[in-house]
């Protein structure tokens, strides 16, 4: 999806339950799959029962720019809801109206499945807004969410591990080690040093900070984390991947904190860490998504009208993306500065009805919810 890691932000749901393929409808998808297949021969779909990333829908349909989220429905029980949400819709009937009718008026089974369906609709609606309009609720969060509209050119830091990685291997060093605009710690090791490179790099930021921030063993993240841009994307050599992969080179990476803000305020932002109490009413409102070390949260503003909070989403961008800190401290000020772009995105948002889009069950139909 080129590179657009808020959409798989959006799109993932942190499930940690498999899906039982014998109580999904697998076959059904199976079946509309290949017709999607047949009547587009170029597209690509992912059917989300068999994928572990997949939380919302039940097939990822691409046609060349067009991204849909398909939810499929068959048989007798979900033919009578669907014609009971349609109606509902038709007549302009309130969602919340309409399930307490439909408790009134049903079996407890037809209930619970009118319920089900409509809560995947406003999922749905939620997924396409967010990425088309770049500001929704968050299905998790139930919160306001905004994507920034500005984008600027990201400097990477890609380049500093590819040379670390190249003189580990053309070298009988055992260790390399860099810091990057003063926040970003490195270490690439391989040998002896593989037991020890996680400490080399913790004490030289506690020398620094007095603080144990947290150390990532970046490859193995990126292997593990769904959310993570994967390594081998990246312009390594074929020979450092395969000493990355099977684990003859380990890569290490920590965020000196500290620095970060230092960093933001040189950009003009106020930073700061909050107090535990703020936090922990802070994490309350964003289940815990923000990063928190030693009970604690970094607060970002420009004024006191828009507040943010570093959270995952920043972390992983600089880790795993390599994006240097200066480059988001920038990409903050340009969306910051349009101020009031971002208050009406957030008028809009609180404002927003939750519609119901229509299922689909044969590939003849539109796609609904294009991104």
């Amino acid at each position: 999806m080129n590179r657009q890691s808020y959409v798989a932000r959006k799109l993932y749901s942190g499930r940690t339950n498999e899906v039982n393929l014998s109580e999904s409808n697998i076959k059904h998808a199976i079946q509309v799959m290949n017709e999607l297949h047949a009547t587009y021969p170029d597209s690509i779909g992912l059917i989300s029962d068999i994928t572990s990333f997949i939380g919302i829908g039940d097939i990822l349909f691409q046609n060349f720019d067009r991204l849909s989220v398909i939810e499929l429905k068959q048989g007798k029980m979900n033919e009578v809801v669907k014609n009971i949400i349609l109606e509902g819709e038709k007549a302009g009937i309130a969602t919340e109206i309409l399930i307490s009718q439909v408790e009134k008026n049903y079996n407890k089974d037809i209930s619970k499945q009118t319920q089900r369906m409509i809560n995947q609709s406003i999922r749905m609606t939620r997924l396409s807004h967010i990425i088309n309009t770049g500001a929704s609720i968050d299905n998790n969060l139930r919160l306001p969410s905004l994507i920034f509209d500005k984008t600027l050119d990201s400097t990477s830091f890609t380049s500093t591990l590819i040379e670390m990685v190249d003189k580990l291997l053309m070298s009988n060093e055992h260790w390399q080690y860099e810091i990057v605009e003063n926040c970003i710690h490195i270490g690439v090791c391989k040998n002896s040093f593989y037991t020890i490179g996680c400490n080399l790099i913790s004490n030289s930021i506690f020398s620094k900070s007095g603080k144990n921030f947290p150390v990532f063993n970046y490859i193995k993240f990126c292997l593990d984390d769904p959310l993570s841009e994967p390594y081998f994307i990246k312009p390594f050599t074929n020979e450092q991947l395969v000493a990355m992969t099977l684990g003859k080179v380990i890569i290490f990476i920590a965020i000196n904190f500290d620095e970060l803000i230092n960093i933001f305020r040189n950009f003009g932002l106020k930073a700061d860490w909050i107090s535990r109490k703020k936090t922990n009413e802070v994490n309350s409102d964003f289940n815990n998504k923000n990063f928190t070390f030693n009970h604690q949260s970094i607060q970002v503003s420009l004024n006191d009208d828009l507040v943010f909070f570093v959270g995952g989403g920043l972390v992983f961008r600089i880790i795993f993306s390599h994006i240097l800190p200066s480059c988001i401290a920038q990409s903050m000020i340009n969306n910051l500065m349009n101020e009031s772009g971002l208050i009406n995105k957030l008028d809009s948002t609180l404002s927003e009805r939750d519609s119901l889009p229509i299922f689909i069950d044969n590939v003849n139909l539109n796609l609904e919810n294009n991104i």
